[in-house]
């Protein structure tokens, strides 16, 4: 016996359609996948490393001021050691940003001279 589909069936399985369907990427598309793919580990290190070590600094500076412990020493040394990590952030991020780009640059420079010369 045959049912009647529903406006919400129908809607259903055009989701369903259009979530299986393969689709034609176009090569802007494709260039803008490539330049986050170049550049997205290395901004997701900087932010993740930078907000730890910005803790461990904060950490540092909260027990040298005697608000957590009364090890005025160890808080002086954690907050040092926080504050180099801050410092080597910058440098490692763009280490790894080089890199990233360096890897995917022919690929995109190639793509980009294909769109601009249409």
């Amino acid at each position: 016996m045959y049912m009647e589909l529903t406006l919400k069936d129908k809607n259903y399985i055009n989701k369903l359609l259009n979530k299986y369907e393969t689709k034609e990427i176009s090569d802007f598309q494709r260039l803008k996948e490539l330049d986050r793919k170049a550049t997205f580990n290395s901004k997701m290190f900087a932010y993740i490393f930078g907000t730890i070590s910005c803790l461990i600094f904060g950490f540092g500076m909260c027990v040298a001021m005697r608000q957590i412990l009364n090890i005025v020493w160890l808080g002086v040394v954690v907050g040092l050691i926080g504050m180099f990590l801050m410092i080597i952030t910058y440098p490692i991020y763009k280490n790894m940003s080089k890199k990233s780009k360096d890897k995917y640059a022919s690929e995109i420079i190639e793509l980009s001279n294909q769109l601009l010369d249409e």
